[in-house]
């Protein structure tokens, strides 16, 4: 019968089989012919069995010459189907220095999955014809992985003098595997040292001065409304700022005495909080709120500290930014589980709005614990969004009606108590606290484009198609609002232009597969995909050679001579000769305005670095005398000072600083610039439709991908370039392999 076990292997000797036999005694038999660590069959020695856990880690860990690999597999045949697998590096006692291989951790957030979302894990085996986990099989993997992770890294803590917590029973439980907290009076008396990875970041603050607001260090420059308004406007304003002042902090501060200064436990300067009032944008209707802004000292302090804190984050089960995708949709899905309607679990929920930082959430159930609210069987989610929180309580189903209902009453008593020792005050017109209903306030966002608000409406549960077609629609209202006269021209070359890539002048709007899935997406072949699937549908033989005219003859445009950061940043671009890029002349010109308003050396270098004719022929040289592989290219694109550089211009468009830095003569120009280009460029293709020649080849769907392939090894060709592996499929044919009616045009 098919289950999940460890399989070991000892790649020197023997191949051993690690087989559950009672729920606390785990055996090691041998299990068929010895291979070596490159699979060839070996002399056996005799059979070894060991016996659980801690036993098996010690007993493995006296063979100094091997490598322990452990392979989690499926065993439905001999030797099983391999799932995961990791390499130890043996004699395991002796703590080498060596590095530990991921796979492990994969081992051991495969064990957290089944904790935390076991439904996920369970439909994976059940779509691989495997039989489910049973609790003993899960419960081996625990302990597994409870006794190998000690043997991980050799831990370094620091501890107060005179206290010992060896004999400790918070100390004695957490080895165990069930994690407590000590007491109070010993909160700090021992910490971990020299563990966790620690990144300072203050030198380099300037890199992501963004902020709309800036605080200096300073009391007497907010003293009073006279030294506050002799202060220049460039103070006030982060990325200004940074342009003028870079890399000091509050005019004076060289980032290295400040972190002199923190071991020294003093800080001479001035800790500021100051008012502002900020432009509120999440909800329709002008309107503002106070907000309270940092010296900018204190706020370099604490981003440093929030960026040593990601290790941490990694290793902590509630919902932290830092944390990936699948780990945060994990816990979300725990806690809507708690909450469907078919459960016989008794579940608080609470979801609450603080006037105020809260990410501390977790200290709620903490105190609940302490309070003898919570039993040791009840344990708390909790997702902190910022200043909203989300906790769901699983209460033990054989506590007694009456712990039930005073938790209950409690809780919420406690939460609140809890925020206003934070400094944080407990907004109850905004509070959810319920054991039947449950609604995110602040689950799901919106982005600042149009695609992509409407794609957020699909998550909160609007209709795909219905919200596709708005969002095409608000998308053709600009288009019209930029150019008129696009609306007049057919509509085989609307639709052609439509989804045509932006750099052979179409407008790059995605089809829904792509917009849905926001997976990495080829514009090229998507665009191309489409339009040999409506050649393939359409029965109008006319206009099924309007659409073959119009797909051809944008693929048959004269490319485009491009530059070397170009074709390096983006090497799966097509770019036609004459297409216009408003965007980029006005990226262009804001740059040189913040390379001569510039004052600070290190922006002024990093603003100019990588751009200079001898840098940019010689990058020319190097790549044009090579064959590379696209994805090399994008990640070569990544370490040039370019765009590093390229991100702070983006920030400073952003941050509407245009006004500030040019004079009104300079922004009424780029004002036209804008408009002149954008109604040229939306009709680039349009206009030009009536003059392709007709193609002797039909494009049909099965040729999609060899169009791409061409058309991009044509524009390669034309700058003198060679690339491998540019084309992708297009996701949406390898989705749908057939139509069966016309719903076709709609899905694509």
């Amino acid at each position: 019968m098919a289950f999940l076990q460890i399989l070991v292997t000892l790649c020197v000797a023997e191949n051993i089989l690690c087989s559950r036999v009672s729920t606390t005694t785990t055996v090691l038999t041998l299990a068929g012919p010895p291979h070596d660590r490159y699979g060839s069959p070996v002399t056996s020695s005799d059979n070894v069995t060991f016996s659980v856990t801690f036993s098996l880690i010690d007993a493995l860990a006296n063979r100094h010459d091997t490598v322990l690999v452990v392979r989690l597999a499926a065993l439905g045949s001999p030797f099983g189907t391999p799932v995961a697998h990791v390499h130890l590096p043996c004699p395991l006692y002796r703590r080498l220095r060596r590095k530990w291989n991921s796979t492990f951790d994969s081992t051991y957030q495969l064990v957290t999955l089944l904790k935390d979302s076991s439904d996920k894990i369970n439909h994976c085996l059940d779509y691989c014809n495997l039989q489910r986990l049973t609790n003993n099989d899960v419960k081996f993997l625990d302990e597994y992985c409870q006794s190998m992770v000690i043997y991980k890294k050799e831990v370094k803590y620091g501890i107060h003098e005179g206290y010992t917590f060896d004999n400790e029973p918070w100390y004695k439980s957490c080895l165990k595997g069930k994690f407590k907290l000590p007491p109070d009076q010993d909160f700090g008396k021992v910490w971990v040292e020299g563990f966790f990875p620690f990144n300072n970041t203050i030198p380099e603050w300037y890199w992501e001065a963004a902020d709309v607001t800036h605080v200096l260090s300073k009391e007497s420059y907010y003293s009073d409304l006279k030294a506050f308004q002799i202060q220049p406007r460039k103070s006030h304003n982060e990325l200004l700022y940074a342009l003028d002042h870079a890399p000091k902090l509050s005019y004076d501060w060289e980032p290295s005495n400040i972190i002199k200064h923190l071991g020294t436990g003093v800080d001479p300067w001035s800790r500021m909080a100051v008012m502002a009032v900020k432009c509120e944008n999440t909800k329709p209707g002008a309107k503002c709120r106070e907000t309270w802004s940092a010296d900018d000292i204190t706020r370099e302090l604490t981003t440093c500290y929030d960026r040593a804190a990601i290790p941490i984050a990694a290793m902590y089960k509630g919902v932290t930014a830092r944390k990936s995708d699948i780990e945060v949709q994990s816990i979300f899905d725990r806690i809507c589980s708690m909450t469907r309607r078919d459960t016989q679990d008794k579940v608080i929920i609470m979801s609450n709005d603080m006037s105020g930082w809260s990410p501390l959430g977790d200290r709620d159930a903490w105190k609940a614990k302490r309070a003898g609210l919570l039993l040791s069987s009840e344990a708390a989610s909790t997702a902190g969004l910022i200043d909203d929180a989300v906790q769901a309580v699983e209460l033990d189903p054989e506590s007694s009606l009456e712990h039930q209902q005073r938790t209950a009453d409690s809780h919420f008593k406690i939460t609140a108590e809890t925020w206003n020792s934070l400094g944080a005050e407990l907004d109850t017109v905004k509070t959810i606290f319920s054991s039947s209903k449950f609604i995110y306030l602040n689950r799901f966002f919106c982005e600042d484009t149009i695609l992509g608000s409407y794609r957020a409406s699909v998550d909160k549960g609007m209709c795909p198609l219905t919200a596709y077609y708005f969002a095409v629609t608000r998308c053709m209202q600009i288009i019209y609002y930029a150019n008129s006269s696009v609306m007049f021209r057919d509509l085989c070359g609307i639709v052609n232009a439509a989804y045509a890539p932006r750099g052979l002048g179409g407008w790059g709007i995605p089809h829904i597969i792509s917009w849905l899935t926001q997976e990495t997406q080829d514009p090229l072949s998507m665009y191309i995909t489409i339009i040999c699937s409506v050649i393939d549908m359409v029965s109008d033989k006319m206009v099924q050679e309007r659409f073959n005219i119009l797909l051809m003859g944008t693929l048959d445009q004269e490319p485009q001579i491009v530059g070397i950061l170009s074709l390096i940043s983006n090497p799966r671009d097509v770019r036609a000769a004459g297409v216009i890029n408003p965007e980029f002349q006005v990226l262009t010109k804001l740059k040189r305005g913040m390379i001569r308003r510039c004052k600070s050396s290190v922006f002024k270098r990093a603003l100019e670095s990588g751009e200079s004719e001898g840098e940019l022929r010689g990058l020319e040289r190097i790549v044009k005398s090579c064959r590379w592989d696209a994805s090399i290219l994008e990640l070569l694109a990544q370490c040039l000072p370019s765009t590093c550089s390229a991100s702070l211009v983006d920030r400073a468009y952003k941050n509407e600083m245009i006004t500030q830095l040019f004079p009104f003569r300079v922004r009424s120009e780029l004002s036209i610039i804008i408009r002149r280009g954008n109604g040229i460029a939306v009709d680039h293709l349009t206009s030009r439709s009536n003059s392709f020649p007709a193609s002797d080849v039909l494009a049909t769907r099965s040729m999609a991908y060899d169009l791409a392939l061409g058309c991009r090894v044509r524009f390669f060709e034309y700058n003198s370039i060679e690339v491998t592996n540019h084309t992708i499929p297009d996701y949406g044919t390898c989705l749908a392999r057939q139509y069966s009616s016309s719903t076709v045009l709609i899905l694509e």
